[in-house]
């Protein structure tokens, strides 16, 4: 790839989604050939984030919908009810976090502080419906398979990285604008 590629918005979010996508279509392949449960790290948390820093909202949202989707239907898991769960709690994330970072210009930990409130609130989401679920009788299992240590480590690698990448963002968009400035 060119770096003249990697300028125009919609072919680098075109090959983004289709790396993204691909992960999340071999996952299971991959989870089964290391007898590795990946899915308990979220790699479609981790892939959501990677696409809302590096490409739009709107892209971001149809990616949170698209991914549990494409797991179901190369896999056949998440299972419905399950995987409109999932689809839910990655668009609240979504939603919240680009609510929390359009109120918070100019706080210098304003992504990882956004990250995380809108982790957690899409958690607390997504954990409401589940138990709703779960007490109507219209999902089976418990309400919590994925260990907490684990879901606060994704919450500190997506929060923290993009963080990183906001910052250097930010100090690439200053150092552009003062250019040619005397």
């Amino acid at each position: 790839m060119t770096e003249a590629a990697f300028a125009r918005p919609r072919l680098r979010t075109a090959i983004l989604d289709s790396a993204l996508l691909a992960a999340v279509a071999c996952l299971p392949a991959a989870a089964h050939a290391l007898a590795f449960p990946l899915y308990q790290f979220e790699p479609m948390r981790i892939a959501l984030f990677a696409s809302l820093v590096l490409s739009g909202r709107g892209n971001a949202k149809a990616m949170a919908l698209a991914m549990p989707l494409l797991a179901f239907m190369t896999s056949g898991h998440p299972a419905p009810p399950k995987l409109f769960l999932i689809q839910a709690e990655l668009v609240a994330n979504v939603w919240v976090l680009h609510w929390l970072l359009a109120r918070g210009e100019g706080r210098p930990w304003r992504f990882a502080t956004a990250a995380t409130v809108s982790v957690v609130a899409s958690k607390i989401a997504y954990y409401g419906l589940k138990w709703a679920l779960l007490r109507t009788g219209m999902l089976d299992g418990a309400l919590v398979t994925t260990a907490w240590t684990h879901q606060a480590a994704v919450l500190l690698l997506v929060a923290s990285t993009g963080q990183i990448i906001w910052w250097a963002r930010h100090r690439l968009a200053c150092q552009s604008s003062t250019r040619g400035q005397p």
